[in-house]
């Protein structure tokens, strides 16, 4: 798509002080820029990476924005660029760079101050190379105040130079481009106000039936984030994993019968051992060979087995932690999201050294809910170990074997893509008229109740489970 970016830098750049700068999309095409966003990176800005929406660009049209930044390290280096433009296509993106910008020192004196101004209006480079704005270079350089007159940091700081715009050149997104813009992430624009805290989230497949005639939960998943305590019994509705002898039928039924609605909770100590909690009122709840009483922890070591229940009748367990991904959420526009809001208080969380847990069922087909206990992320995707592993039809290769992520973060679920293969929509029936938004590499998208998740071939229902 035919897209020309243009900046114009009215400012002298301080380190500290915050400043500004113009940029003015055009759209050179013959249909109209939807939804564009354009990202700026600098690391010695604070935050590193800037993303600017744009409103609508018709075609043969242009819309100008002021682009607020935080300079806090002198020095000269690449403003690095990211043009999206909107239309859900990650291959449309265009990248490019500007290599003229300097960010000054904070002048300590007259001379100082001075010098800069001397080194703005210096020409340097020429041609192609030419550096413009408040930086320096081959242009004409008129201060608003005469150089006499510029001899405070204030002065320098409210200097003003004509606005000349210049075009940046852009090119097409490479891998190693979607890589960088991957690490970023972004809340996907009409998805801002999406704000739902939650404990725990279920993910029902639409296209299943009822699981029994006696019992309406469906199967599907569980999300349990943030490393907070599970809960074990056998009612659907009342706990996160569900200890039932499965498959359903009178044999199993009646050994089920045997456990209770809650029956035992698990926790991770800041040591990393998981401790069983039995919180029933006179039910068993074995350790491997050790009963523990009601109300009493007790630590179940790695690949030691629990039971719930009397034996025979005692439905069992073990529980392996696996280690922490080292992947925390960095939302680029997170100040932008309705849940940083000065009523959304979140408490700091210290980090797990564990990431999630794998059950596995030595005497039982595993529940009709598979439940995915995690601290931060969980991988999902067609792989065999993956936390939350969808079906995929080979002939067809739709899904990764890690497609993406699900976060927990700032109280909230979200869903992000790794793979550019894509295949990921969401629907809200309160956003955009209910119409699917694609998910795209590099975006990571809140979740809440009602709405609608479609994964490669799977349709989900998203709803909050706790």
């Amino acid at each position: 798509m035919p897209i020309t970016l243009q900046l114009a830098f009215p400012k002298v750049f301080v380190a500290g002080f915050g400043s500004f700068f113009y940029a003015r999309l055009i759209n050179d095409d013959s249909t109209p820029l939807r939804a564009p966003v354009v990202t700026f990176t600098c690391p010695d800005f604070d935050p590193p990476e800037v993303a600017v929406p744009f409103e609508a660009v018709q075609p043969g049209g242009y819309q100008d924005v002021t682009v607020s930044i935080n300079p806090v390290r002198a020095g000269s280096r690449p403003l690095g660029i990211v043009v999206e433009p909107g239309d859900n296509d990650i291959s449309a993106a265009l990248v490019g760079n500007w290599e003229g910008m300097t960010i000054f020192e904070k002048p300590a004196n007259e001379i100082n101050v001075t010098n800069i101004i001397r080194d703005v209006q210096s020409h340097r480079s020429s041609g192609d190379k030419a550096e413009f704005g408040a930086v320096k270079g081959d242009v004409s350089i008129n201060v608003t105040n005469s150089l006499g007159e510029v001899r405070t940091l204030n002065d320098l700081l409210s200097a003003a130079f004509p606005v000349q715009f210049q075009a940046i050149r852009l090119r097409g997104f490479g891998t190693t481009d979607m890589f960088v813009v991957s690490d970023r992430r972004r809340i996907p624009h009409p998805l801002l106000r999406v704000y739902e805290p939650m404990s725990s989230l279920s993910l029902r497949p639409l296209a299943d039936s009822p699981s029994s005639a006696t019992d309406p939960a469906v199967r599907g998943w569980r999300l349990k984030g943030g490393g907070q305590p599970l809960v074990l019994g056998r009612s659907s509705s009342d706990v996160d994993l569900v200890t039932r002898f499965m498959p359903g039928n009178p044999s199993n039924d009646a050994m089920s019968a045997g456990m209770s609605r809650k029956h035992a909770r698990l926790s991770v100590s800041k040591e990393g051992q998981i401790q069983v909690e039995n919180i029933t009122s006179g039910n068993v709840v074995h350790v491997g060979a050790q009963f523990v009483p009601s109300g009493a922890l007790m630590l179940l070591a790695p690949g030691q087995m629990m039971s719930l229940g009397t034996a025979p009748a005692d439905l069992r367990l073990s529980v392996d932690l696996n280690p922490a991904l080292h992947q925390d959420a960095r939302l680029i526009n997170l100040q932008e999201w309705a849940g940083t809001t000065p009523t959304a208080h979140h408490a700091d969380v210290e980090r797990p050294s564990w990431g999630h847990a794998v059950f596995k069922w030595p005497n039982s087909a595993p529940s009709f809910w598979h439940t995915v206990w995690f601290t931060r992320l969980a991988p999902f995707g067609s792989a065999l170990d993956a936390a939350v592993r969808l079906p995929d039809d080979p002939a067809e290769d739709l899904l990764a074997p890690c497609h993406g992520f699900f976060h927990y973060f700032r109280g909230c679920y979200w869903i992000e893509v790794i793979s550019p293969r894509g295949e990921v929509t969401l629907s809200d029936p309160h956003v955009q008229d209910g119409q699917p938004i694609a998910i795209l590499p590099g975006q990571m998208a809140p979740l809440r109740s009602g709405m609608t998740l479609t994964i490669g071939k799977s349709v989900l229902g998203v709803a909050k489970a706790g």
